[in-house]
């Protein structure tokens, strides 16, 4: 089902899942079907996972969940559809990064956008107390820095 996932193979996914795939499965380092194919964007490949019962908010042995492989990559419709799942949106990876980190990180505008119009917190910190806003900034993302401060970010 991973590779299905990960590939956007939505036909032989479609077909696991009518087999009664485990939609939960994970392999070894935690990561599911649903992350896979957040991290490559497969929109349709995540509806169907979504619509079996796949959960929104598992996260991988390092911590890291569908949403943050969304953000990260800054495959906005991914994102789009996994926030109309209610993942939770200020969810923390081991190492305290959460989506919006990710996001600002990369300089995805529009992603970070739409985390914050669902709820993310502008001034979480990670583990080393960088906030969103803060690596914006470090990353030379001065429109995604400007969008935060707008929002209303105030920490660095």
């Amino acid at each position: 089902m991973t590779v299905a996932a990960r590939d956007g193979l939505l036909e032989t996914l479609r077909a696991l899942l009518a087999a009664r795939a485990e939609v939960n499965h994970a392999e070894t380092d935690g990561v599911t079907a649903l992350v896979l194919a957040a991290v490559n964007g497969h929109v349709e490949a995540l509806r169907a996972l979504l619509e079996a019962g796949a959960e929104v908010n598992h996260a991988a042995n390092d911590g890291h969940a569908a949403l943050y492989a969304a953000a990260q990559n800054g495959h906005l419709k991914a994102l789009r559809a996994l926030l109309e799942a209610g993942p939770e949106v200020n969810h923390a990876a081991n190492d305290g990064w959460t989506a919006l980190h990710a996001a600002a990180q990369n300089g995805h505008l529009e992603t970070v956008r739409a985390l914050v119009a669902a709820g993310a917190d502008l001034n979480c910190a990670t583990n080393y107390g960088r906030t969103p806003l803060a690596i914006a900034q470090a990353q030379r993302h001065e429109a995604t820095a400007q969008a935060l401060v707008q929002a209303g970010a105030t920490e660095l």
